[in-house]
């Protein structure tokens, strides 16, 4: 296998090109001349943006008291279904296909459908049961 190159630089056959002017580039803005507000590039201290980080992560998993309510309720719940040895069975349902649940034992034998409306509304173990 061989490769055509063809001759760069001065040495180069094809051709007697004029060395191209070179540029100079556009001097740098001064940063005290910036205009308020421009914080494109702006440069921040390592220590300061990872406090800031640290204080997002820390606000954003921060679960709100209502849901760690709910959480409780929810464990007061399974823990009595648990002394009873029962829980709760969800299921697509054969003909329709929509969600169903049941209270079931053990053994998984149906004590009683449940409702999902009283699976949701449920805010004490008797209501759910």
């Amino acid at each position: 296998m061989s490769f055509h190159v063809l001759p760069v630089g001065r040495d180069a056959k094809i051709g007697t090109e004029a060395p191209q002017p070179v540029t100079p580039l556009p001097a740098r803005p001064n940063t005290a001349d910036a205009p308020a507000g421009d914080d494109f590039a702006k440069v921040y201290d390592a220590g300061v943006l990872e406090a800031a980080r640290a204080a997002r992560r820390a606000r954003d998993t921060e679960i709100p008291s209502h849901v760690l309510d709910e959480v409780q309720a929810a464990a007061r719940l399974y823990e009595d279904l648990q002394a009873r040895d029962q829980h709760v069975r969800f299921q697509t349902h054969n003909l329709d296909g929509r969600v169903v649940a049941d209270l079931v034992d053990t053994d998984g034998n149906v004590v009683r459908p449940i409702s999902l409306r009283d699976i949701v509304d449920a805010t004490d173990p008797d209501t759910a049961a």
